[in-house]
């Protein structure tokens, strides 16, 4: 397996609710790309909301997606969802909205790195960054406008 590409967004203020629909908006630029996306929430009730904001964050459309819940995953499902150490079918693009490194990444070619704005998540996403740099992967930290998004 090659060494993951992990993309940085920091954003530059917000909502814990913000940072959701940031994270919705990603997803959707991945599959309108023709990618296959695993969102880790960081619990249970993040993963709830996340569901329910990925079929309503826009009004002219949906991203169909299926949570794991230890199912099987529907063939053409382009999205999942998961909170525990499941793994998807077919890895294309992590976006890990945990505040670690999930033990399960390297199974992934592309890592997105959700980095919300209070100091405490800027942090721990600095602490993420470190890690994967001392693995030696590719690093980028993409710029966002005035609003972080």
């Amino acid at each position: 397996m090659t060494t993951p590409k992990v993309s940085f967004y920091p954003l530059g203020k917000g909502s814990s609710q913000d940072t959701l629909v940031f994270a919705c908006r990603l997803v959707d630029k991945a599959v309108q790309l023709g990618h296959r996306v695993h969102l880790l929430a960081r619990d249970a009730a993040q993963l709830k909301l996340l569901d329910e904001l990925l079929w309503q964050f826009q009004a002219e459309s949906f991203l169909p997606h299926q949570c794991l819940t230890g199912e099987s995953v529907e063939a053409d499902i382009r999205v999942t969802l998961g909170v525990t150490d499941q793994l998807p079918g077919q890895r294309d693009i992590l976006i890990n909205l945990r505040d670690s490194v999930w033990e399960q990444h390297r199974q992934f070619p592309d890592i997105r790195e959700i980095v919300p704005a209070d100091a405490e998540q800027r942090k721990l996403g600095r602490q993420r960054y470190r890690y994967y740099q001392e693995q030696g992967y590719e690093l980028e930290t993409m710029k966002l406008g005035a609003q972080g998004s």
